[in-house]
């Protein structure tokens, strides 16, 4: 059945396909992997911001917006030491 199932509320299908419920997401950072490439708040800087040793610190822990959405994507997306990830809020 269309708009059940566990994709129902992926992000991104809910863009690509009219009728499915867009979800906030909520960014889970996992501190002790960080080691400061800094690509998270380079790419996503109304998302992440570095802390003093360049680590990240995130700045908007559930975004609902598709501008936000788009930034913790490319953000998570891009992190090397696999430190970020986002899950339904």
């Amino acid at each position: 059945m269309p708009g059940s199932g566990p994709w129902s509320t992926c992000l991104w299908c809910s863009r690509r396909r009219p009728g499915r419920r867009r979800v906030a997401l909520r960014v889970v950072f996992d501190a002790a992997a960080c080691t400061g490439h800094g690509r998270c708040y380079s790419l996503a800087p109304d998302v992440f911001e570095p802390d003093d040793a360049g680590h990240c610190l995130v700045k908007v822990a559930v975004v609902d917006t598709p501008e936000l959405r788009a930034q913790v994507e490319t953000g998570v997306a891009n992190c090397p030491e696999q430190a970020l990830r986002c899950e339904p809020a």
